[in-house]
């Protein structure tokens, strides 16, 4: 099912459909807040590998998280 950028559900928010990418693109504006240094690219492969690293289907706090203590320990 494809997703439907028009619903904007609790359950929508809490998750980045890292198959689309309008989503993965918010989710890396959002990131260079806090890592203002860090490129796009940089961001994007570090949500690659929290999403890895996590397994499964994961929240939007959880790759947050990750992707932050990824970033961080460059």
């Amino acid at each position: 099912m494809s997703d439907d950028p028009n619903q904007r559900g609790a359950a929508d928010r809490s998750r980045v459909a890292l198959g689309e990418d309008y989503e993965v693109q918010y989710f890396v504006e959002a990131m260079q807040k806090h890592f203002p240094s860090a490129s796009g690219e940089q961001i994007k492969r570090a949500l690659v590998q929290a999403r890895q690293a996590s397994g499964g289907s994961v929240s939007r706090e959880v790759l947050t998280e990750k992707v932050k203590k990824i970033l961080g320990k460059k």
